[in-house]
């Protein structure tokens, strides 16, 4: 198992300089981490990204770590053709930046953004448009060396239909685009409430085309980001699908760490409860 955690919560408390950075790094290859999540920011608004970046990548370069990062989350799959150019834009802004500063980066998008609109009878149209979206966005990756990876939606009482919230929908999605560059992330909080029960055999039936995996508890209503364990996700089952499906990708730890806490005492935590949930023993049948 491959587990991956998110650098910020480390480097907003010690700083971003070469210094706190080797330490981040050296703390995390102790625990036995190899993997971490880097924060964008457009360098329009936020001009220090681009530093911050360098600093980090050297790092990753160093110790020969993999990367994973999170696009804005915008609507590209908008029927309105201004409002989904603007969008595409920004993701694909966003995936040549990443993979400026970090080798072969897995990137992160959302196929719908909270608060899109919607209108009645518009779940074709909108997948069109997110295929078409797709397509170019599979080119800027393949150009920046990247991976674009669609993460599937939760269920939400005020958009019950959103695009991509079904795992088998990204499948269609993506259908047709090559593996090496666009594939799934496969977010298990957001199965848990839109799936169900079927959370596992979602993640089968689409196995191979998952190349990331966000990883948190949640209680199957709302997305609370829970620990594993505190929630109703069956973690030793997940964790076989995830073994007879070979996936060789990152899982991501996407546990919400609780104001007060020590970053490095958070990730040690964290990191010990998935692993114990996906001990072989705790998954044997």
């Amino acid at each position: 198992m491959k587990f991956c955690v998110e650098t910020v919560p480390y480097l907003d408390r010690y700083g971003v300089t070469p210094v706190s950075v080797r330490r981040l790094f050296r703390d995390l290859e102790w625990l036995g981490i190899r993997a971490v999540r880097v924060t964008y920011q457009d360098p329009d608004r936020f001009p220090e990204w681009r530093e911050r970046a360098r600093t980090v990548a050297g790092c990753v370069r160093e110790f020969g770590f993999r990367v994973c990062a999170h696009a804005p989350a915008t609507d590209i799959s908008a029927s309105d053709p201004t409002v989904r150019r603007q969008a595409v834009a920004v993701v694909d802004k966003a995936i040549r930046e990443i993979g400026a500063f970090y080798p072969a980066p897995v990137v992160v998008a959302h196929p719908e953004n909270v608060g899109a609109v919607r209108h009645a009878g518009d779940d074709a149209d909108r997948m069109r448009c997110c295929r078409e979206s797709l397509a170019q966005l599979a080119q800027t990756a393949q150009e920046a060396n990247a991976r674009l990876a669609l993460e599937n939606m939760r269920w939400r009482p005020d958009a019950p239909n959103r695009t991509g919230m079904y795992v088998d929908q990204l499948s269609r999605l993506i259908a047709g685009l090559t593996h090496r560059h666009v594939g799934i992330c496969f977010d298990v909080g957001h199965a848990n409430i839109s799936e169900g029960k079927d959370l596992a055999g979602a993640f089968t039936r689409n196995a191979e085309r998952i190349i990331h995996v966000h990883l948190d508890d949640n209680d199957g209503r709302d997305d609370l980001h829970l620990p594993p364990g505190a929630g109703t996700i069956d973690f030793p089952a997940f964790y076989r699908t995830v073994r007879s499906c070979a996936y060789e990708g990152l899982l991501e730890l996407e546990v919400a760490m609780p104001k007060g806490d020590d970053p490095l005492v958070f990730y040690a935590r964290n990191l010990a409860g998935f692993r114990e949930a996906s001990a072989p023993e705790h998954g044997a049948e």
